[in-house]
């Protein structure tokens, strides 16, 4: 293991899971949730021991003043995020995310001052973050209003709305450069149990240009990913009480008769033009949540193994792909082919003894699969120094804590 640029290499060559660890992960997976409450819980209490000490210190000042100073005022939670903040700016830059720019002579007079100092592209490695969740219950008035830029004039009003208010809402957000654009990142909509990876890609955004997909839960139990606005975004909550996009509501309870089939790519995203968001095929970087890690890549999730089946997946399917087409190519012609003939041979004796890894690279080379990383980020005091994989399990690229960047070496 060793250091080098903030990220630290953890050499797996020689890692290999021989073991049925279905025991010690559901061990981990309810210590670290015991952890986690008690966690929270001394959050929660903090923020509230800082809101009596702000009253307490402007008992001579009015109300709105003790709101102000509130403002200027960070915590434990302020600072994990800061500096998750700062950890996933390095990443991206690592991964050779397009940044953003100003041109100084188009500037709208809309944008406001902070956005055009973050699209300078001078990330402030001192400045500290207020962290804020910030799902909003929407009005009718304002669902009316987001839904006609969509030009959708009905909705259920049993239904509960939702918005995800992002932090620079008082101004153009940020074009979102399709032209400019060489990532897509799939992301997950948090509860607020879950590290709000949602509000540190907002922060995030004005520095980079990327395509933002979230998840969603298909009657076979696998992922695919929907397209995601930050200047529009109107989500409702759904299967197991997580949000979802309305528009993906909409398009399969108004739009079609039959239960809507999307065009996917071979990453599960999905490459139809949603109203007015395009698809564009990218490098991706997928952020998966987790309740506990360890240093082998190896997370444990919530136990309803959506992330592991989807990839698994999709490995397959593509090496299955390529497995036909190599056999295909090999009837045709009886030309000498040794790199196809040997390499499908080699796939074949070696079924039982492919990790998922190994198939990830291969397809990968081969152009079977879009080029992407597996990343998932959280704080260190969800760290387990055990090894919990099983050999189902898919295997991290990348863990990020607000001390370290963790890259896997395979």
């Amino acid at each position: 293991m060793n250091n080098q640029n903030n990220i630290v290499l953890i050499d797996l060559k020689n890692y290999e899971c021989k073991y049925n660890n279905k025991q010690v992960k559901q061990n981990v997976r309810n210590n670290a949730k015991k952890v986690r409450e008690i966690f929270l819980k001394n959050l929660i209490n903090e923020e509230r021991n800082q809101i009596f000490n702000i009253y307490k210190q402007n008992e001579t000042e009015n109300y709105q003043n003790g709101i102000t100073n509130k403002e200027n005022v960070f915590g434990y939670k302020d600072y994990l995020y800061t500096n998750l903040i700062r950890q996933l700016y390095l990443f991206l830059s690592s991964m050779g995310v397009n940044k953003r720019t100003i041109n100084e002579n188009n500037l709208d007079n809309k944008i406001d001052n902070t956005y055009q100092e973050n699209c300078q592209n001078n990330f402030n490695f001192n400045k500290i973050y207020k962290y804020t969740y910030n799902y909003k219950k929407m009005a009718n008035e304002d669902i009316i209003k987001s839904l006609k830029k969509y030009n959708i004039n009905k909705f259920d009003e049993n239904l509960e709305f939702y918005t995800y208010r992002f932090s620079n809402q008082n101004s153009v957000k940020c074009e979102r450069g399709y032209d400019k654009t060489n990532f897509n990142i799939c992301i997950y909509l948090p509860t607020k149990k879950e590290i709000d990876i949602l509000f540190i890609i907002d922060i995030l955004y004005d520095y980079f240009y990327f395509n933002l997909y979230i998840p969603i839960t298909t009657k076979e139990n696998k992922l695919i990913f929907f397209p995601f606005c930050f200047e529009n975004n109107i989500i409702i909550k759904h299967n197991f009480n997580i949000f979802v996009p309305y528009l993906y509501i909409y398009k399969n309870t108004y739009m079609e008769k039959k239960s809507i089939k999307f065009n996917l790519n071979s990453l599960n995203i999905i490459t139809d033009k949603i109203f007015d968001l395009e698809f564009q095929e990218n490098k991706t970087i997928f952020f998966i949540p987790l309740i506990a890690y360890n240093k082998y890549g190896c997370r444990v999730g919530s136990g309803k193994g959506y992330y592991d089946r989807t990839f698994i997946s999709l490995y397959k399917k593509a090496k299955i792909n390529d497995d036909k087409k190599n056999q295909s190519i090999n009837q045709i012609s009886n030309e000498t082919n040794s790199y196809n003939v040997s390499e499908t041979n080699n796939l074949k004796e070696n079924k039982n003894n492919e990790t998922e890894k190994n198939i990830h690279n291969i397809l990968i080379k081969k152009n079977k699969i879009i080029d992407h990383v597996k990343v998932s980020v959280s704080f260190e005091i969800f760290l387990y120094d055990v090894d919990f994989n099983e050999p189902t399990d898919i295997i991290l690229d990348y863990i990020i804590n607000e001390k370290n960047i963790y890259k896997f070496l395979f």
